[in-house]
């Protein structure tokens, strides 16, 4: 069968290709998924592009999200139905993105372009939209972390490929992945073995930067700081009102299990103490009486829940910096929710004309606007709660530079679910954005430290209570991305204007004249 004749299958061909390279972080797969896609479009008009282009979405976003409807049902008690219903809802919302990219393509690439020259063109182009529409995408939707795919997510189980990212950022990367997925379709299109030559040599040299950078990046600018990450590691369901004596025991344990190797930070995992905080809190009282008996130092940052001041209900979700005497001397909360879940996807709270977009499951968490820092006596700590540490332009303030960077989670509810795997992988991309070691805790999820290089240094992932203790090497880095994070989407923008004023130049040239 010839499958150029067949461009549905193509579609969905390359719908099947984007899920598997992105449930399993194939880092191969992904420079390749694009390619039947392209190839289908090749020559169709604008009908036949949109629905080949929303085909391969939907089915890419069937793949992807097939997790929610059993993690919902255990999150929140939702039906399957109701499940199934979301994952529909949202893969149709990546379908429409798709059009809205390859129309956005159709519409602005230079037509019947067979010369080398034009390809690179409408290569450039094609990359530009991709990177473009990421970026819209994520800095849009940041509570939707389950359409969290871009380009370069699946690159993140490869410490080499995903180097380039302290210069251009994550999403940069992706413009790489995009073109050589053009070049590949248009090898296969004009039968040119060059375009393949070229994307070929764009693989390879992004690879080879990325294996010099990762041998040439000095993890040890500074002596290791020795930290202890507190892994409770209890199950989702646990009733506190039940188990929570014997789990505080539990945890008083483990600090005082890292006595004997005197860490400076214990960092513990998100809402660890599943209660609004209050001064005093006979947990803290007891953390310090450890801290004092072992005549240590050591601080905690702390999961909690925090009162708002208005007294409405609502509540903070935090991450408090307790020094030794027991007292907090520092606080940060969570900035970017999740939609659907800690707050509607549309704030009118008061109205419930249309209750799956004004209402959330859990509608008491109220948005953080404090800082991310906390001053911690390694320095200062950038503190990333949940899904924040996915979100690709979280840590971009030119302005403050952490020393090293800490995500507190609760993965319990993903158990069984490749959300585990990214949750872990994809926050790396964060610590090589920023070359600043990153310290994660993630209840019954994937828990360790990353080096500013993008190294798993320490790895756990249990069922059961447990101290890790790692190295860490604070920092005053400043990378290219730290420093101008905006300058990648602008250069891009700019690129994306001049190839659209060429080829509308172009098109008016070939224009017959009367």
């Amino acid at each position: 069968m010839n499958l150029s004749k067949s461009p549905l299958l193509l579609s969905a061909f390359s719908g099947v290709l984007l899920g598997i390279a992105s449930i399993t972080l194939n880092e191969w797969l992904i420079w390749i998924a694009l390619v039947p896609l392209i190839v289908a479009i090749n020559g169709k008009g604008y009908k036949d592009t949109a629905r080949y282009a929303i085909l391969c979405g939907f089915v890419f976003g069937g793949i992807l999200l097939l997790w929610m409807p059993q993690a919902l049902k255990v999150y929140s008690g939702t039906s399957l139905i109701l499940g199934y219903t979301g994952v529909i809802l949202l893969s149709l919302l990546l379908s429409f993105w798709f059009a809205a990219m390859f129309l956005l393509y159709h519409t602005l690439n230079i037509k019947d372009a067979n010369g080398v020259s034009y390809v690179i063109l409408n290569m450039l182009l094609f990359a530009a939209i991709f990177f473009i529409t990421e970026f819209l995408r994520i800095h849009l939707l940041t509570g939707l972390v389950w359409t969290k795919f871009f380009l370069a997510a699946p690159l993140s189980a490869n410490i080499y490929m995903i180097q380039l990212a302290s210069v251009v950022g994550a999403i940069g990367i992706g413009l790489l992945v995009a073109a050589v997925n053009y070049l590949v379709a248009c090898s296969i299109m004009l039968k040119k073995k060059l375009f393949l030559v070229i994307a070929a040599a764009i693989f390879f040299a992004n690879l080879g930067y990325g294996m010099a950078a990762f041998h040439l990046a000095n993890t040890d600018l500074h002596d290791a700081k020795i930290i202890g990450i507190v892994c409770e590691n209890v199950e989702a369901e646990t009733r506190w009102v039940e188990s929570g004596d014997a789990i505080i025991n539990t945890m008083l344990g483990l600090v005082n299990e890292s006595a004997r190797h005197n860490p400076e930070i214990l960092v513990w995992s998100e809402t660890a103490l599943p209660w609004t905080y209050i001064d005093n809190d006979d947990i803290l009282v007891a953390i310090s009486g450890i801290i004092k008996t072992n005549n240590r130092s050591t601080q905690n940052i702390v999961g909690y829940l925090t009162d708002t001041e208005d007294d409405s209900g609502y509540v903070y979700n935090s991450a408090y910096l307790i020094d030794a005497d027991g007292s907090a001397i520092g606080r940060v909360d969570k900035r970017r929710l999740l939609t659907f879940f800690e707050e509607p996807l549309l704030r009118s709270y008061e109205s419930t004309a249309i209750p799956m977009l004004t209402q959330s499951i859990y509608n008491n968490i109220k948005r953080g606007e404090r800082s991310p820092i906390l001053n911690t006596s390694l320095g200062k700590a950038w503190v990333m709660v949940c899904n924040e540490s996915l979100l690709p332009f979280y840590v971009d303030s030119p302005k403050k530079t952490p020393d090293y960077l800490v995500n507190m989670s609760n993965d319990a509810w993903l158990e069984n679910t490749q959300n585990i795997q990214h949750h872990f992988y994809l926050a790396r991309l964060r610590a090589i954005e920023y070359r600043k070691d990153m310290i994660i805790n993630s209840n019954r999820g994937m828990s360790g430290i990353i080096s500013s290089r993008g190294e798993v240094v320490r790895l756990s992932q249990s069922d059961s209570p447990e101290l890790i203790i790692g190295p860490i090497h604070p920092n005053t880095i400043r990378t290219l991305y730290a420093r101008f994070p905006l300058a990648m989407p602008i250069f891009i923008f700019l690129i994306f204007c001049i190839i659209i004023l060429i080829s509308f130049t172009m098109s008016f040239k070939s224009q017959p004249t009367q």
